[in-house]
């Protein structure tokens, strides 16, 4: 595993735990209700800073990867910092299919992430403050897929 992609996941760690012993899902959900609630006196937020953003963006990707012991073998090797013998609890498996599950898991993120891009790109988007990219990809309108789903709607 690289530097960078080192330095990637304890940026993730630092995002998600807040420097609290919150959850995940608790975490996300607190920055996402602040991004929008507005107060029409105050001014506009800044950006989203792009360690922060970067953090975000590893925690969106991990979220989708489709295989759930890899998700939780990271979560808990990474953001929590589990010692690897919990891990095997938790999972259930060996010591040695355990360090097998955290390479794989940690090959498939990075993939994943190299697909995705990075926070430098995304903030020259104008991503505004909260707004996490979705990983979603919707047809555009006028392609085969569009024409698809509304002969099926009809």
């Amino acid at each position: 595993m690289d530097k960078r992609f080192r330095e990637r996941l304890e940026n993730w760690r630092r995002t998600v735990r807040s420097g609290s012993r919150q959850s995940t899902c608790a975490a996300w959900a607190r920055l996402y209700v602040a991004s929008r609630v507005h107060d029409h006196d105050a001014p506009p937020t800044p950006p989203m800073p792009a360690d922060l953003l970067d953090g975000w963006l590893v925690e969106a990707v991990w979220a989708r990867l489709p295989v759930h012991r890899q998700k939780m073998a990271l979560k808990y090797w990474h953001v929590t910092q589990l010692p690897e013998r919990l891990i095997c609890v938790r999972l259930r498996m060996r010591s040695r299919d355990v360090k097998r599950l955290l390479v794989v898991a940690e090959k498939n993120l990075a993939e994943a992430l190299d697909k995705f891009g990075d926070a430098a790109t995304i903030a020259a988007n104008n991503l505004h403050a909260g707004n996490v990219p979705c990983l979603l990809t919707l047809p555009v309108a006028g392609s085969d897929a569009t024409k698809d789903n509304e002969a099926l709607i009809d």
